[in-house]
């Protein structure tokens, strides 16, 4: 009182003094020991001032305000070191802000939620030698004899645990989370902020002017938008700029300075990474039955690469931006949600992963270098390659290689503006002209298929090679001694590659796995994994055969996994070794021999000696498993989309109209979020240009729409079997795709993998024989256009030599190649040879409709033949299904290593190709990458002189000092300020009378607000004191001006599950207007039998000045009440079941609902504080039911019930608010409910009963009496008109419009939802 208090993330990390003196094995006793006592001071003051109440009433008095002023108590109150001074009561006449204006001070923002600030983890405090720890029950490491040291657990119970060899160096430990605060946590845009650097030496350029204009044309887009423009504008109307300054300026010259890179026999001023062009060499083997057998070097230039160590190098030396976020430590990350548990292990980051925590201590462990006590730190590399189009229209495509630091935030690498992509290479493969080469030497003939495949492995293998240079190898062994630029002090840093992230290709499971591989796609995982393609074992980690791979999820299955693990061991290496000899030695086998085969088939292997293995394997890399799973294009692109496109097939074997009706109700699903659910395309059922997260949104709502398609044709079970294959589907994809799980998530994980893995099994065995499926219509034209296209290919036979010219057979054995431009240019040809005339491939869409002249010369269309198609299970992409349990568990959560990142990072090699000539493009990419990155180095060493952050930081911090913003995520909500849209409330109310919506609003209106507006006075409420309508001095509010002012939109911030902040935006004229309240205020009052939500639609956003009148009037001062108008729902019949039974196998599915009554009900409608919503919801009508207005008219104007559905569908888009109490950002459900249980079916383990923690206790509900129904009408003529001015800002309508996500490209209406157009008020 009288002053902000501490904020937590700004004071309890030096709270030294208190820390020292709290036990660490009694501190949840201790900490509510200490928060009673300041409740119990601050009681006894209060309760000395509260004459004029009578006893009950100062009860009340000190529970309401102890919750209004207490509610950080155990936060902020904690946090202040002052311990000894007692609270002052607050000034009676005083006002208190109102929740949409706290700030981070209050980091417990919302008492009745426990809606809480995330806040990072604690720190280690350098004089604790405490080393006693208890060991989680599922800790993933053996005790060890090193020094184990907890760190306090933060406001969510999560804490650290450091495993260190040296205790003393616990005072040297850099904390880059020490560096995190509330805008880092936040996943809300905020507006940009910062100034100008000051002048200094820009060099190489002349001046600030020009450098300024190279690093907007460079580094800001490849098109130039209105943003663009901005900042142009925002540099030549600065008063720095000078004209005069680039009047002169040799751009030209700037640019070849600022791209020169190894190849040119120059040197940068800084020594940084630069680009090498490199010649790569294999040998050519030619079996004994061609006419020239034996060994050919093959010799291919053009590959651009950059050393991996000067990569790191320059990362750990001249990056200090990058180094403040740096983890030299990892630490494992556990999570503690009550003090009767044990604590939970927690999988997220790469940092705290089991990997990285292996490498960490087999690295302390090893013996150190002679004469060396420098600390040795891990440097985790991961990789992403994949082959990419760089144009929509045209053959340019390039594979570019993309190295990242594990060590770094998975949510700042995620990001693309943050620019923690290393590209480190562009692969080749074999050019056009390499088929020349070989015809020469095996006189004219056509090679096979599979020796094409052979040196298309030889030759990405060798670039690897190169790559992983000796200098990497003597950094692998012996570390880099450097000086971090974080702190200066000198380390020795260790590589340690931990993750291959690649693309296992749609296209080679539809073409011969030899075509597949010639075809330009590479590197995928089973290339480098040096495995065949869609072999006998497809799975690069493991031998699994293929004709077993259905059974995933079975006990069988995960001792398969185990036993048949893929190892780099002796048996592998001499396989590989003694095919090649039998290749390149005597013996002269062709690559597809017997000899061969006998030796590598059986375990699906290829006589390409593996470069990771060559180079890596004796320092014990466990390469096989480094190639993790790919959720994007195994689950999402694999498995998502066969099981939806047999769906497909099933109802159009049923009857093609089903399509139609699948189709309409696709459209009428409603969008959610700002990513969540995107808006479908017009007809969903052909599934022309979608994405994976496309597919993903189809799954996520396939239950409502695909329900009751069947009822009418079909038994009615087969409905009912499909329903639960897409729940146990759905369920499974968001288990895969949490951004932090715990043990007991993953344990669900497994047992929905078992679920689902046993429900396609009887999909296929049961269900599918039911219906006689054909290709769809698209399937059939695609396969006819893929077959047309591969006959054109396979009819070029190599011409005859003319006559008179040269042999063919070349005098050296050595064939230069790669200076055709680059990958997917036309070879040159030789001279003397005609141009080979290869058929142009059929035009799409035209094997469908092939037009045939019959004799009478009337034109008759040919119908495609659709084959039968059957639904199977044996793919390499079902079966790594199996494998995301592990891979969690080994490396952390999927989104750290999926392949998405490296797709968003293609967006800068296709950008930048738009700046090519599109000749040689290669040389020209890493010429604008060197460009790039130098540019932003100059840009980083300015801001650090002026700023000491990078401009990108500084446009995400938001000053928690800074007035209410949108973007502020420290409030609960936003509504703007904005008095334009002016509702006199009695006319409102005459102009609606005949709308049954209005029948009870005034009385309720007035119930809602009485004691909302009495708690923001500081004056007690009792709803048993009886209401006597006659006294005049009576509660009640009046309503300046008599005015209601309505908004358009509503921010709600909440806290995530994986401890985030974000918003959902609530619009009632659009599809985001449904929220999810909690249906109890308090545990006291909860039903376990009932479901916990309460589900509303809203229909208008006011606010009002209220003024309050009654027996402890005050002064008549207006005060600010946001409320949301709203609908309710009502559970729908046998469907009021709390969260977790909706998992069982009893009551497996979707919540449904419907709306309540609207004549004759009091509950139809109500009030909500927007402080009480959770977030938006996304609810789906179950179109299976009838609309009970066919002609669209209903009964209520105001609220819209003309296109009402019988029953609606909850749909679980958020997931973990469905676990209940699993969420560890969500602290409500564990002080909400006294018990958690694993919500799963068939349970193998029961958690233990949870008690609410004194944390949780203390955060007592400020507004619990907020949704008591008060009696009492007021009259309206009572109702006071006097005037107040306020701020005023023009209201405007809007809504919300999908846009991008982690997975996606930019949406076109990206812009719609920031657009002008849709701000309640200009201060965003």
């Amino acid at each position: 009182p009288g002053g902000p208090q501490p904020s937590i993330l700004r004071d309890l990390p030096h709270m030294d003094e208190l820390t020292r003196s709290v036990n660490k094995q009694n501190l949840w006793s201790d900490w509510l020991a200490v928060k009673k006592s300041r409740e119990a001071k601050t009681a006894a003051q209060i309760q000395q001032n509260s004459d004029n109440a009578s006893s009950s009433v100062q009860a009340d008095n000190v529970e309401n305000i102890t919750a209004d002023h207490s509610s950080n108590s155990v936060m902020g109150h904690f946090a202040n070191n002052q311990l000894s001074e007692p609270l002052q009561p607050p000034s009676k006449r005083s006002r208190r802000a109102t929740a949409r204006l706290l700030t981070g001070d209050y980091v417990l923002n919302d008492p009745e939620l426990q809606d809480i600030l995330p806040v990072p983890l604690l720190a280690v405090d350098p004089e604790d030698d405490s080393i006693v720890v208890t060991p989680p029950v599922d800790s993933v490491e053996p005790p060890s004899p090193h020094n184990i040291v907890d760190t306090i657990p933060n406001a969510f119970g999560v804490f650290r645990r450091y495993t260190r060899s040296r205790p003393s160096g616990f005072s040297e430990l850099h904390d880059p989370d020490s560096q995190v605060n509330l805008a880092t946590l936040s996943d809300i845009r905020a507006p940009p902020a910062g100034e100008d650097p000051p002048d200094r030496d820009y060099a190489p350029f002349p001046n600030k002017s020009a450098f300024l204009l190279s690093d907007w044309f460079w580094n800001h887009g490849g098109q130039k938008s209105k943003q663009n423009f901005q900042r142009l504008l925002k540099i030549i109307g600065s008063p720095e700029f000078k004209p005069a300054d680039i009047a002169t300026t040799n751009w030209r010259r700037l640019d070849r300075q600022l791209a020169i890179n190894d190849w040119n026999k120059e040197e940068w001023q800084n020594e940084d990474a630069g680009w090498m062009e490199s010649n790569i060499h294999i040998s050519v083997p030619f079996h004994r039955n061609t006419d020239n057998p034996g060994n050919r070097d093959y010799t291919s230039n053009g590959f651009y690469h950059r050393s991996l160590v000067s990569i790191i190098k320059a990362k750990l030396t001249l990056k200090k931006d990058d180094a403040r976020f740096f983890h030299l430590e990892p630490y494992e990350l556990l999570w503690h949600p009550n003090e009767d548990q044990q604590p939970q292990t927690l999988y997220g980051e790469m940092y705290s992963s089991p990997a990285f925590l292996k490498a960490h201590r087999e690295l302390q462990d090893s013996p150190a270098e002679p004469g060396c006590s420098l600390p040795r730190v891990v440097v985790a590399l991961m990789f992403w390659s994949d082959a990419t189009h760089l144009t929509q229209f045209g053959s340019a495509k390039i594979t570019p290689l993309y190295m990242y630091f594990g060590n770094e935030s998975k949510y700042r690498r995620c990001k693309p503006s943050c620019k923690l992509g290393e590209h480190a290479a562009f692969f080749q493969q074999l050019p056009d002209s390499f088929k020349d080469f070989a015809t020469r030497w095996t006189g004219g003939k056509k090679v096979s298929a599979e020796f094409t495949a052979f040196c298309n492995r030889e030759f990405a293998h060798e670039q690897w090679r190169m790559l992983l240079d000796d200098e990497f190898l003597l950094a692998y062994e012996h570390g880099l001694v450097l000086d971090w630029i974080g702190d200066g002090q000198r380390r020795r840093f260790y590589p340690r590659i931990l993750t291959y992230s690649a693309d296992y290709p749609e296209k080679c499971e539809l073409l011969n796995p030899s075509y597949a591989i010639a075809d330009g796609f590479l590197p995928c995982r089973v290339l480098m994994a040096t495995i065949r393609q869609l072999g006998g074992c497809p799975c690069p980690r493991c031998k699994i055969p293929k004709k077993n791979i259905h059974m995933m999820g079975s006990d069988s299955d995960r001792a398969a996994r185990i036993n048949l693990e893929r190892r780099d061991d002796g048996d592998w290496r001499k396989k590989v070794t003694k095919a090649r000899q039998s290749i390149y030695g005597k013996t002269n086998f062709a690559v597809d021999s017997a000899a061969v085969e006998r030796e590598l088939k059986p375990e699906s292997l290829v006589p390409t000696l593996n470069a990771f293995s060559d180079r890596l394997q004796k320092f014990g890399l466990p390469w096989p498993s480094m190639f993790v799973v790919d959720l994007l294009h195994e689950i999402e692109l694999g498995v998502c989309k066969a099981l939806i496109i047999h769906l497909l097939r099933i109802l159009d074997s049923v009857d093609e109209n089903l399509m139609h009706e699948l189709d309409r109700r696709f459209r009428a699903v409603p969008t959610f979020g700002r990513d969540t659910i995107r808006r479908f395309t017009s007809n969903a059922s052909e599934l022309k240009k979608m994405a994976a997260h496309n597919y993903e949104d189809l799954i996520q709502c396939m239950i409502p729409v695909f329900d009751g398609l069947l009822s009418d044709d079909a038994p009615n079970f087969l409905n009912r079997a499909i329903l639960r294959i897409l729940f146990h589907l759905a369920h499974w994809h968001g288990l895969a795709k949490l951004r932090l799980h715990s043990s007991s998530t993953l344990d669900l994980l497994d047992q929905q993998t078992t679920a689902l893995g046993d429900c396609l099994r009887e999909f296929q065995i049961k269900i599918c024989p039911a219906f006689s499926t054909r290709e769809l219509r698209r399937e059939a034209v695609a396969r006819e256009r893929r077959a047309a296209v591969k006959k054109a290919a396979s009819s070029y036979i190599a011409p005859p030599r003319a006559s008179g010219a040269a042999p063919e057979v070349p005098t050296t054995g050595t064939q230069e190649a790669g200076t055709d431009g680059g990958p997917g240019s036309v070879p040159a040809m030789q001279p003397g040879l005609p141009t080979p005339q290869v058929p142009e491939p059929p035009v799409p869409g035209a094997a469908s409709h092939a037009t045939v002249m019959p004799a009478g010369g009337t034109a008759e269309k040919r119908q495609t033949a659709r084959k039968e198609r059957k639904f199977s299970l044996s793919t390499y992409k079902f079966h790594a299904m199996g494998d995301y349990v592990s891979a969690i568990r080994t490396f952390g959560t999927t989104d750290s290593y999926s392949t998405e990142i490296g797709e968003l990072e293609h967006r800068v090699p296709k950008s930048n190709y738009r700046r090519t000539s599109k000749k040689s493009y290669p040389r020209q990419l890493a010429q604008m990458d060197k460009r790039q990155s130098r540019l932003r180095l100059l840009e980083e060493r300015m801001n650090q002189s002026n700023h000491g952050a990078r401009a990108s930081d500084d446009q995400d911090a938001i000053s928690a000092s800074a007035s209410a913003s949108p973007a502020d995520p420290a409030m609960r909500y936003h509504i703007g300020v904005s008095e334009h849209i002016k509702k006199d409330i009695r006319i409102f109310m005459q102009e609606n009378s005949s709308d049954p919506s209005i029948t009870h609003f005034y009385n309720d209106l007035q119930k809602h607000l009485l004691p909302r507006l009495k708690a923001s006075l500081k004056i007690p409420h009792n709803s048993s004191i009886p209401v006597d309508r006659r006294d005049p001095d009576r509660e009640r509010v009046f309503y300046q001006s008599d005015a209601l002012y309505e908004h358009n939109i509503l921010r709600l911030n909440y806290t995530t599950y994986d401890v985030r902040r974000r918003q959902d935006v609530i619009n009632p004229k659009t599809d985001h207007r449904d929220i999810m309240l909690l249906r109890w205020p308090t545990a006291a009052n909860r039903d376990p039998t009932k479901h916990q939500y309460r589900y509303a639609r809203v229909l208008r956003i006011f606010h009002v000045k209220a003024i309050y009148h009654g027996p402890m009037r005050q002064e008549r001062v207006a005060h600010r009440l946001d409320f949301l108008w709203v609908r309710w729902f009502e559970m729908g019949d046998g469907h009021d079941l709390p969260v977790s039974a909706r998992w069982s196998e009893e009551h497996l599915g979707l919540d449904q609902l419907k709306f309540a009554p609207i004549f004759d009900n009091p509950d139809a409608f109500g009030f909500i504080d927007p402080s009480d919503i959770i977030r938006g919801c996304h609810i789906v009508p179950r179109f299976c039911s009838s609309q009970p207005h066919s002609d669209g008219k209903g009964a209520s104007g105001l609220a819209n019930d003309g296109r009402d559905w019988c029953t609606y569908y909850v749909n679980r888009d958020m997931l973990m608010r469905y676990h209940w109490g699993l969420g560890i950002g969500h602290v409500f459900t564990r002080g909400y409910s006294n018990s958690v249980e694993l919500d799963a079916p068939a349970s193998r383990t029961r958690r233990s009963e949870i008690l609410e923690t004194p944390l949780r206790q203390a955060a007592t509900s400020e507004a619990s009496d907020s949704t008591e129904r008060l009696g009492g009408p007021l009259d309206q003529q009572e109702m006071d008109s006097e005037d107040e001015t306020d701020l005023d800002y023009s209201d405007s309508d809007g809504g919300q419009s999908s846009s991008e996500g982690f997975n996606s490209e930019e949406d076109d209406n990206f812009d719609e939802m920031y657009d002008e157009s849709d701000l309640d008020d200009g201060n965003l």
